[in-house]
């Protein structure tokens, strides 16, 4: 099943004539190639205010699967768009087609991943974007996708064709980043993430939207499918852009995947006494998601108009509950073995391989 996006802008090229396929003595091949992009949604420069979508930037669609399929539904080929959003495939002339960019990154080499986010509310359908059909003529032919974000000016007003793009792009650059920091040989497993309009922070049926939270969820047995749940309710809470949150989560995944944990989960907030294997858990992840974006601050949208913002400085130390049971006080430690920057009191700098290595060793 595929969960089909509206296109919100595409460039047509050197359209080709003619409506039958082949024929004519002219070339059996053509090229159809372009770029993918989708807006990002980037938090305020003002740390007290969330989403910022007058200071939305047009990002590339990386490594994602690019499909060329006829008019009658049959894939004619596949291919992948590079680091800057580009693809090139070929094509039968004078074909009737349509490309259709997945929001799903998947390299079946080393390092291998698979990670693909799909629509809980929609039978957990894969979202696409697909661009108009065209024939494809006799001369090669530039189709350019943009995912747009929806956004109306104060509220969303259009599909929000741009959401499970970001979404993979931040979990692409974790995954990036345990690589070429971690272990460079690493396949990590397949990877499902879940975003919906109507996930919200009820409890309940997935297939709802009821998750109650961005989360990661092992698979059990009448549970739902294990991968990452992703908030996506407007005017409450919207994390697709949060990119703090989400390689928060994409921790909690490495922990069951690659690594070992114990910790029973549950609510937490920094000034909570809390079990220390969640304690650990959820401070180690927060400094996770600082190392991956290279950014301290970690921050959370939410409220009208995605326009508050939560935060945590992984560079404040707690002056209060300070201990094991506290996880302001791991992602804090955590934090500054792993950074360069020199707080007065810290004086180590040991990456990420290190940690990385005691993670999985």
């Amino acid at each position: 099943r595929i969960a089909v996006l509206a296109l919100t802008s595409i460039v047509l090229v050197a359209c080709g004539g003619g409506g039958s396929d082949g024929g004519g003595g002219g070339p059996s091949s053509v090229t159809v190639s372009g770029k993918a992009t989708y807006e990002r949604v980037p938090f305020s420069s003002n740390v007290n205010f969330g989403l910022s979508y007058a200071n939305a930037s047009v990002q590339p669609i990386r490594e994602a699967v690019v499909e060329l399929i006829r008019s009658d539904g049959s894939t004619l080929a596949t291919t992948t768009t590079d680091d800057n959003g580009n693809y090139s495939l070929t094509a039968p002339a004078n074909t009737s087609v349509f490309v259709r960019i997945q929001a799903q990154s998947r390299r079946t080499t080393t390092p291998a991943r698979n990670i693909r986010v799909l629509n809980n509310t929609n039978g957990n359908a894969l979202y696409v974007l697909d661009s108009a059909v065209f024939n494809s003529g006799a001369t090669n032919q530039t189709k350019n996708l943009l995912a747009g974000s929806g956004w109306g000016g104060t509220s969303y007003t259009g599909t929000r064709s741009a959401a499970p793009f970001a979404i993979l792009d931040t979990l692409l650059a974790a995954a990036e980043f345990v690589v070429a920091n971690g272990n460079p040989t690493l396949d990590l497993p397949g990877l499902d993430v879940f975003w919906s309009p109507q996930n919200n922070s009820s409890s309940g049926d997935v297939s709802l939207g009821q998750i109650e939270s961005t989360l990661y969820t092992t698979a059990s047995a009448g549970g739902p499918p294990a991968g990452i749940y992703v908030l996506g309710a407007e005017n409450v809470d919207t994390d697709e852009y949060d990119q703090h949150v989400l390689a928060h989560e994409f921790q909690h995944f490495l922990e069951d995947t690659i690594s070992r944990t114990e910790s029973p989960g549950g609510p937490h907030a920094p000034g909570d006494r809390l079990d220390l294997r969640v304690a650990f858990s959820e401070g180690f992840a927060n400094a996770f998601s600082a190392m991956v974006l290279g950014d301290p601050l970690y921050s959370d949208s939410l409220g009208a108009q995605q326009s508050r913002r939560f935060s945590l400085n992984m560079e404040s130390n707690p002056t209060s509950l300070v201990g094991w049971y506290n996880e302001a006080s791991i992602q804090s430690v955590t934090w500054d073995l792993y950074d360069a920057a020199s707080d007065g009191s810290d004086a180590v700098a040991l990456g990420y391989k290190p940690l990385y290595e005691a993670f999985t060793g």
